[in-house]
C-alpha cells in the first residue's frame, strides 16, 4: 500500500517541462510533422494529353498555368497544340475560371469555363465549360482529369445550326508556393 501511494503522490506532484523530457526516454520523444503541401499552392504548373473531336478527331498535347486566388478559386492559362488526324495542326488558347464544386475521399471535384481561341478553328472563338477532376495533392504533385464542351466550335454545313465540340484531357500538375 505504500508504494501505491507513494506512486500516487509521483503522478499528482507538479513538474516542469524541462524535467518532464527528461523522463521520457529518447527512442519515445515525439518528432515534429514533416511539412506538407497545402491544400493548393499558389501556382500550378500542367502537362496533359487528351482527345479532341470539334470537326474531327485530334491528339491533345498542351500546358497549364494556374493561379490559386484561394481553395474555391483559381484562374487558367491553357496552351494546346492539337494534332488532326488528317494531318493538319491546330493551336488552341483558352483563358478561365475554375472553381471548386466538391471534394470527398481525397478528390476534388472542379466546374471550368472560360474562352478558346485558335489558328485553324472554323471559329475564331469559343466559349468552353467543363468538369474536372484533381487528387489531393501528394507532396508537390497531382494527377487531373477534364471534360470540356466547346460551345461553338464551327457552323454546320450549309448553316442549319452549330454543333459542340468535345476534349477530354488527362494530366500531371506541379504546384508551386
Amino acid at each position: 500500500m505504500k508504494r501505491f501511494a507513494a506512486v500516487v503522490l509521483l503522478l499528482s506532484a507538479p513538474v516542469s517541462t524541462a524535467s518532464a523530457q527528461s523522463l521520457v526516454p529518447p527512442t519515445v520523444r515525439v518528432r515534429q510533422a514533416a511539412p506538407t503541401m497545402p491544400a493548393d499552392p499558389g501556382f500550378e504548373l500542367a502537362v496533359h494529353t487528351g482527345l479532341s473531336v470539334v470537326d474531327t478527331f485530334g491528339g491533345i498535347l498542351g500546358v497549364r498555368v494556374t493561379r490559386n486566388f484561394s481553395d474555391v478559386i483559381a484562374g487558367e492559362v491553357t496552351v494546346d497544340r492539337v494534332d488532326i488526324v488528317d494531318g493538319h495542326r491546330r493551336h488552341v488558347a483558352e483563358l478561365g475560371v475554375r472553381t471548386l464544386f466538391a471534394s470527398r475521399n481525397g478528390r476534388r471535384t472542379y466546374l471550368n469555363a472560360g474562352l478558346a481561341a485558335g489558328s485553324g478553328l472554323p471559329q475564331a472563338w469559343s466559349p468552353v465549360i467543363g468538369i474536372g477532376s484533381q487528387t489531393d495533392w501528394a507532396g508537390p504533385c497531382a494527377l487531373r482529369a477534364e471534360l470540356q464542351v466547346l460551345t461553338r466550335p464551327f457552323e454546320e454545313p450549309h448553316g442549319y445550326g452549330r454543333s459542340v465540340g468535345w476534349r477530354v484531357n488527362l494530366g500531371l500538375a506541379i504546384g508551386i508556393q
